[in-house]
Parts: C-alpha cells; sequence; structure tokens
C-alpha cells in the first residue's frame, strides 16, 4: 500500500463534474494506495486505485486515469493488463490544468462495474460491494492449493502490502549491497519485473520513479546457509522465478518488497539462449533449480507460464535496451561520470579481483577492478567465467595518457583505471539487443571467444557456468585472452556485441619469462592497473550500503529540509562520514553491548538490555518483568549515528531486531561471544572510519521521517535497509 494525497487535485471540483459510461481497456497501475488517517477514520475508506485505461478511439501512446476509492479499490485491486472496463455512473472529474487526460472517479454505492477477462465477465453492483462478492477468477490467490493446484498473482501490481504471495516474476538485475552470508543466515536482493511493465521503455524499468521497484529478497538457513554466499545462484537477466508464500512489505514511494519467509519456496528457470514460444507443448521440458525448499514440483500450467514469461523478456529485450545509461567503453572515457557498460568477460583474475573485459569499441581489452562488500565479491568471482556478458552498473572510469580508440580519434586518451562494485553487476544473456549489437563488433575485429570449462561446484546452482547455456560454434581461443588484440582492428559497426573465452589458471604470478611477450602484444597503450604505493592515503575498512542506493537519486545532508518540504519521507543520504555513534543515554559508545536494548512489547518502553539481567534467555523463560511490569520484550539494537559533511551535521537513529546493519542479530551478540565479536568488528571499523577522507567505497543509507510531536518542523530520521560492510585491504584500495 503506497501513500497518497487523500483526495485527487481533480476531486476538488467534484461537484461541477458529470457522470457518464466508461468503457475501456486496463493498461498498468501501480497497486493500490493508502494515505495517514487520523484515529477515527475507517482505512479501508481511504484506499485508492488510479488505473490508467485506453479508451476506445484514443491515439497510440495516450492513456487516461481512472479512479477507485474505498471499497471500490480494495475489490478490484487484482485488475490487470489487457482487462476490459465498462463502469456506468462513473464521475468524469474537471481538467482545470488543461493535461489533456481525462479522469473518472469511482466511489459510492451508485456505480456499477463490468470486468471482462478471458471470456469471463463479472458484474459489481451495490449488492456485491456491501457483500463483498466476486467470482474467485477475481478475488485474491491464497497461498494454498486450491484442488491440488497453487493460484497465483497475474501481475506483480496486484500484490497486497503486509499479506503473503505466491507470484512469478522474471530477473531484471541484481541489487545492492549483493549477496551477504552472516550469523548462519545468506541473504541477496534481485529486481524483478513482468508484464505489468509492458507499457513502457525497458530502459526506464528501475529507474523511473514513476514506476514501482518489486526487490526479491532471498533468504536461506541451515544447511543450505553453510555454503556461504556460493549457496547464491548466479543468476542471469531474463531468468524466470516462481514463489510460495512470500511476505510483501511496501516501502513508500515506490519500493515493494518481496521477502523469503522460512516457510517460503523459490525455483529459478533459467532463459534459454534459443528464441522461446509460448506456444511450444506443456509436455516439454524446462530447465529448473530450487533455490529454497528441497521438494518442488512443475507442472503444465507452470510449464506455460515459464514460457509466457521468457517469451515476453526475449521479444523486448530482443529490440530495445536495457538501461538508458549503457554507453560503449570508448564513450566513458569521455564523459566524466558514472554509466553503464555491457562487456564480455576474456579473462578472471580472482587474485587481483580483477575482470579483463571488452566491448569491441577500444583497441585493447579494459581491466575492470571489482571493488565493493566482501561477501558479493567473493561471489561474483566464485560464479563468474570468461564468456559471460556482464553489464556494469554505475562503473566509475579515471582517465590519463593515451589510448588508441577504434574510431580513431585524435586527442584519445588512456585509462587509468575502471572501478565498478560487485553489487551492480548483473549477467546478460546471449540473445539481448545490447549483447548481439557488441558481439558484432567483437566478430568484425576477429575475436572469437570460446567458452571456458565449468568447475564441478559451479555447476549446482542455475548459470553457474557455461553448462547452461548452449555455446556458439566459434574458432579456437588463443592461448591467453589478451592475445586475441593482434587481430587487425577494423572500424566497428554502429552498435553493441559478445563472444566467449578460455580461463587462464595460471593468474596468481605469471613467470618473468612469460611477461615481455605479454607486453609486446598489447597495442600502443597498455591498459594500467591500479597497485598500492607507500605512504599512500589510508583506505577505508567499512562501507555503508542500502539496496536503493542507485534506484534512487541521493541526497545530501544539507538538501534532508528541501526534501522534506516536498513531501518526501523516504531518501538515501550519500557523501558523508559517521561522527560519532550514541547510545541510548546519549554518551558515545564503543562497545557493541552498550548498543543493544530491551524493548517491551506490551507497553514499548525501552530500557538498557541490562535490566533483563545477564542471561536473556534464562529471563524470558523466567518471566522477568522489566522495570514497566511486563515480562514480554526483545532485545533490540538502539543508538543513534550522527552523520557530517563539510557543511552540515544531521543525527539518524537505528531500531533493528534482525541485526541486518552489524551483521548479528541482538540476541546472539548478547548471548554468543563469536557473534559479539564478529558485530564489534564492524564497530570498531566504522569507528575508526570517522575522519576519513573517502575518495571511493562512500557511505549511502536509508532513512525516513518521522515527524516529531512539534509535527514537520522537528523530524526525526530513522535509518532502513541498510547495513554496514568490512572491505578487505585490496576493496578498500580500490
Amino acid at each position: 500500500l503506497l501513500p497518497h494525497p487523500a483526495r485527487h487535485p481533480r476531486a476538488e471540483k467534484a461537484q461541477t463534474a458529470r457522470m457518464t459510461v466508461v468503457r475501456c481497456t486496463v493498461s498498468y497501475h501501480r497497486g493500490v494506495e493508502q494515505p495517514v488517517t487520523g484515529d477515527d477514520d475507517d482505512p479501508a475508506q481511504s484506499l485508492l486505485l488510479r488505473v490508467n485505461v485506453k479508451l476506445p478511439g484514443s491515439a497510440d501512446g495516450h492513456l487516461d486515469e481512472l479512479q477507485l476509492h474505498g471499497t471500490w479499490a480494495a475489490l478490484l485491486m487484482t485488475i490487470g493488463p489487457g482487462d476490459r472496463l465498462a463502469v456506468e455512473h462513473a464521475q468524469e472529474l474537471p481538467d482545470p490544468e488543461q493535461t489533456g487526460c481525462r479522469c473518472f472517479s469511482v466511489s459510492g454505492s451508485e456505480p456499477v462495474v463490468s470486468v471482462f477477462r478471458d471470456g469471463r465477465l463479472a458484474k459489481i453492483d451495490k449488492d456485491a460491494v456491501e457483500n463483498l462478492d466476486l467470482p474467485d477468477w477475481l478475488k485474491m490467490p491464497p497461498t494454498r492449493q486450491v484442488n491440488g493446484v497453487y493460484q497465483y498473482h497475474r501481475w506483480l501490481c496486484t500484490l497486497r502490502d503486509g499479506a503473503d504471495a505466491n507470484l512469478w516474476a522474471v530477473v531484471w538485475e541484481n541489487g545492492k549491497p549483493g549477496p551477504n552470508a552472516s550469523s548462519g543466515s545468506v541473504k541477496h536482493n534481485l529486481v524483478v519485473v513482468d508484464q505489468s511493465f509492458d507499457h513502457c521503455a525497458s530502459s526506464d524499468w528501475s529507474v523511473s520513479k514513476d514506476l514501482p521497484m518489486y526487490s526479491l529478497g532471498m533468504y536461506a538457513t541451515g544447511r543450505q546457509a553453510s555454503r556461504g554466499v556460493e549457496a547464491v545462484p548466479f543468476l542471469c537477466l531474463g531468468d524466470v522465478v516462481r514463489v510460495h508464500r512470500a511476505k510483501i512489505n511496501s516501502k513508500p514511494p515506490r519500493f515493494i518488497n518481496i521477502k523469503q519467509q522460512m516457510q517460503s519456496s523459490m525455483v529459478f528457470f533459467p532463459c534459454p539462449v534459443t528464441p522461446v514460444s509460448s506456444e511450444a507443448d506443456d509436455g516439454a521440458d524446462i530447465e529448473s533449480c530450487p533455490f529454497y525448499g528441497e521438494k518442488y514440483t512443475v507442472g503444465p500450467a507452470d510449464r506455460a507460464r515459464v514460457r509466457a514469461l521468457q517469451a515476453w523478456i526475449q521479444h523486448r529485450l530482443a529490440r530495445e535496451t536495457v538501461s538508458g545509461w549503457l554507453v560503449m567503453a570508448a564513450e566513458l572515457l569521455h564523459i566524466g561520470s558514472k554509466r553503464d557498460l555491457a562487456v564480455q568477460v576474456l579473462e578472471v583474475k580472482r587474485a587481483k579481483q580483477a575482470l579483463i573485459v571488452s566491448d569491441g569499441s577500444t583497441a585493447s581489452p579494459l581491466s575492470v577492478e571489482v571493488a565493493g562488500p566482501d561477501g558479493s565479491t567473493k561471489w561474483l568471482f566464485q560464479h563468474v567465467r570468461p564468456g559471460h556478458w556482464l553489464k556494469l552498473r554505475e562503473i566509475a572510469a579515471e582517465v590519463t595518457g593515451h589510448l588508441s580508440s577504434s574510431e580513431g580519434t585524435e586527442g584519445s586518451q588512456t585509462i587509468a583505471s575502471l572501478r565498478v562494485s560487485s553489487a551492480t553487476i548483473t549477467r546478460l544473456p546471449e540473445w539481448c539487443l545490447d549483447v548481439q549489437v557488441r558481439r558484432q563488433q567483437l566478430e568484425a575485429k576477429g575475436i572469437h571467444v570460446s567458452a571456458g570449462a565449468v568447475p564441478a561446484a559451479a555447476a549446482s546452482s542455475p548459470r553457474g557456468g557455461s553448462s547452461n547455456t548452449k555455446a556458439r560454434a566459434t574458432a579456437p581461443a588463443p592461448q591467453t585472452p589478451v592475445d586475441a588484440v593482434k587481430a587487425p582492428v577494423e572500424a566497428p559497426r554502429e552498435g553493441r556485441v559478445s563472444g566467449d573465452t578460455e580461463l587462464d589458471e595460471d593468474e596468481e604470478e605469471e613467470p618473468a619469462a612469460a611477461a615481455a611477450p605479454a607486453a609486446a602484444a598489447e597495442p600502443e597503450a597498455a591498459v594500467i592497473e591500479p597497485s598500492g604505493k607507500d605512504g599512500a592515503t589510508p583506505q577505508p575498512s567499512s562501507q555503508l550500503s542500502t539496496v536503493y542506493a542507485g534506484a534512487v537519486e541521493a541526497l545530501r545532508i544539507g538538501d534532508l529540509q528541501a526534501a522534506g518540504q516536498r513531501g518526501e519521507r523516504c531518501v538515501v543520504l550519500a557523501n558523508f562520514n559517521v561522527a560519532r555513534i550514541c547510545g541510548v543515554s546519549g554518551a558515545a559508545e564503543s562497545r557493541v553491548e552498550q548498543l543493544l536494548s530491551a524493548r517491551c512489547r506490551a507497553c514499548g518502553h525501552t530500557y538498557p538490555a541490562s535490566a533483563a539481567g545477564s542471561d536473556v534467555r534464562e529471563a524470558k523463560r523466567q518471566r522477568k518483568a522489566l522495570p514497566c511490569g511486563h515480562w514480554l520484550f526483545r532485545l533490540e539494537f538502539r543508538f543513534k549515528m550522527v552523520l557530517k559533511d563539510a557543511q552540515n551535521e544531521v543525527s539518524v537513529f537505528i531500531a533493528d531486531e534482525a541485526g541486518d546493519l552489524l551483521g548479528a542479530r541482538p540476541d546472539e551478540v548478547a548471548a554468543d561471544p563469536s557473534a559479539r565479536e564478529q558485530a564489534q568488528q564492524r564497530l570498531d571499523a566504522l569507528l575508526k572510519d570517522t575522519e576519513l577522507a573517502r575518495t571511493s567505497h562512500s557511505h549511502s543509507l536509508a532513512v525516513y521521517r518521522v515527524d516529531g510531536p512539534s509535527g514537520p518542523a522537528a523530524p526525526v530520521y530513522v535509518v532502513c535497509d541498510t547495513v554496514l560492510d568490512l572491505l578487505s585491504p585490496q576493496t578498500a584500495e580500490g
């Protein structure tokens, strides 16, 4: 449920509106919205569903709006793209701003709405509204089996906040902060899409503020989590996922989290390299792999749904780019700001945490240094293989010297380093447009790369290596991938590309005898790989990061007041340092146990953890009462971080019962010395970096505003969906 103004601006002139009959086809909607209401208000009556519809005879691309209020929004939240509606006694609202878009309102008991879907008709009138009488196909699908068959949401936009859901989706990209293993569990976030995004360009799917962003949280414990981040499969854009019994949690204004629970089941269906037809035989086998829940079934209806989603995503991305920020590598050198690249991996240098890549636009391959959280970086290098195509999101380039471009432009420059976070790397399928265009450029240069071998450890997860990909027949690769650039350089065709390579197993230290030929093989200017220097500036050892970084525009501390005046309640902060950390008493604290509090679950009062005694588990068993007189309580991390930049300072508050921020649950920190030491290491690293200038690996965190007793004039900012990661020395130097 997303917040919205209590009334649409056009509703102010509702008394002059006229009643009409509306016949339309649903294009899309963002789900039910709900404003903050008073204690005496009925929440159900404040619901609003804004549906973008196409009226008969309207021009291509022109959409109008149908607003469903109160019970109408609750009853019809399962409508979606392609449904046809006939609305009697709809109220057409005036258009004082002359936008050219018509707006219709449905509320009260007078309207009658008819829904047409796949040859079925549901007519909803006053009696149906009062009795909540709907046909089964229009109701919210249950999570349990009905007659031995699971029911699913038809579209992601129909997910309901706070409810459990069965759903299908398509993997779009990996979300920050990447895979993370801690306290016996493994977590990862994926951004997913489905056909409800069909109304807009694919380049807008994860960046447009007018579209919801669906984040699928993968979570594993027990035996599967014992493998660490290796348990997280290296999925590819376009892979299909089926989830049973996920928990839906909305984060206004546009984020919808799909959280995996202990009772959830998640199965992935890798998208094949060959074209998929939605009309294929239901009995045909499809590749599948479970992430959590060992037992699963795939029936004819499941196969049909998988093929429909695979055919849809192939149809879209075979004609469209995956990102509006995508550029060629040669262009990136002259832009001077972060952009996206689509490149093929030619060589993997695990010891140096670097990838040798190319997209065919430069004369020589590029060395990309991979930084980011340790868990995410470790996961990436466990799975990435030569021949893979990757989307490198928000890649930064520092340029010096000379680089020969394939177009022979004068004044071209040399790249000193390319850096990208491991949490922003997503595997691309070979059939997408961006890969095919770049493949043509590589082939025009005579670069042909064969698929590398896949270790047995990687073969157990989908997309773990090239075993799930039908390799294209190509000429054998040279002994080292870099030697491929000896081929004559030809002017590339307009567009973008792909290819495959053999894994170089001798990446740790190259013999001195081999160094000379390797250097001679490179064109005019070699790609410079960064290396540490004596007396270098101290590097950060910790980094705060949020899953929403990169998805929304980050603000500085000084921008918070203006954001509050614009009505923004949830923002991402960046470009700051943590000045100090204070406990609930307000005093500066450096010990993790001093950040624990006991929170009463009956009255909400908070006390130092010592109020529960030295043995929290024993206190709960004995029902030991807190000073408030109640014995039901839980431990939470409760403390304040003071953030500062060059001009401003602000305090943000942490109330974390799951232990996501410090990587260990509060009850484990209280009882387990090893968990306490793990959390203390993160806290020490953060405190050590308080005065450190961050030229890279800058902090980012998500906060939401809670108005104090004085209203918006005295806001309090609470941290959410943020983790604190340790950076290895190699990562920090990046």
